[in-house]
């Protein structure tokens, strides 16, 4: 049983952030050719499973699972985001499936997956080094994590930014300490990038390729 304050914050993703006129914009805004980069560094392979926690409409995932063979588990707390991802998938003959999950919540098996491919989400999760303990538990022995998500400054935010965040209900921290993050529930090979000057919103942005 979910507690009040899931079903609330399912509420806002589905009635607020992510209404069904809305969702396809997010898609556009954040395209395919940013989906092929990531992926690509992955370094896929045949038979792999890859747990994308965030999925949203299963983009990155229908991507992964037709060009690369690999059989993909898409979660998302948005039922809207959910909702439309199978229907996308009706037809196609790739390993896609998709559940409504919290990946707070989310019980797996160690040694599960493969890769764990996330954008755009952690910002959501308060406890970051929770779910960075689960990922790893999840993970096969030489499994890798990609993230991209947003971030911040080092140091304390401009105010007007700061009330932003506040009113988002979003956890951000800077690039380095989401790097240590990793480091400290045992990943290795982190590596932590700026990539602002890629994406056209004024926001830091970064990317770990962890490998256990």
């Amino acid at each position: 049983m979910r507690s009040e304050d899931d079903r609330g914050f399912q509420k806002f993703l589905d009635n607020v952030q992510y209404k069904c006129s809305g969702i396809l914009r997010y898609e556009r805004v954040f395209g395919h050719e940013t989906t092929k980069e990531f992926v690509e560094k992955l370094e896929l392979k045949p038979g792999q499973k890859v747990l994308d926690v965030g999925c949203g409409i299963g983009g990155g995932d229908f991507c992964m699972a037709e060009n690369f063979g690999v059989e993909v588990v898409g979660i998302d707390l948005s039922i809207n985001m959910i909702t439309l991802a199978l229907e996308r998938a009706i037809g196609l003959k790739c390993s896609v499936e998709f559940e409504v999950a919290d990946c707070t919540k989310k019980q797996d098996p160690d040694n599960s997956f493969d890769v764990i491919y996330s954008r755009h989400t952690i910002l959501h999760i308060q406890d970051k080094p929770a779910l960075f303990r689960s990922f790893y538990k999840w993970l096969r022995p030489g499994g890798k994590v990609l993230i991209s998500d947003y971030c911040k400054s080092p140091g304390t935010p401009p105010i007007e930014f700061s009330k932003y965040i506040t009113q988002r209900g979003y956890d951000l921290h800077d690039v380095q300490a989401y790097g240590q993050m990793l480091r400290d529930v045992g990943f290795e090979d982190v590596i932590a990038e700026d990539r602002t000057a890629q994406v056209c919103i004024n926001i830091q942005f970064f990317e770990y390729l962890t490998k256990v």
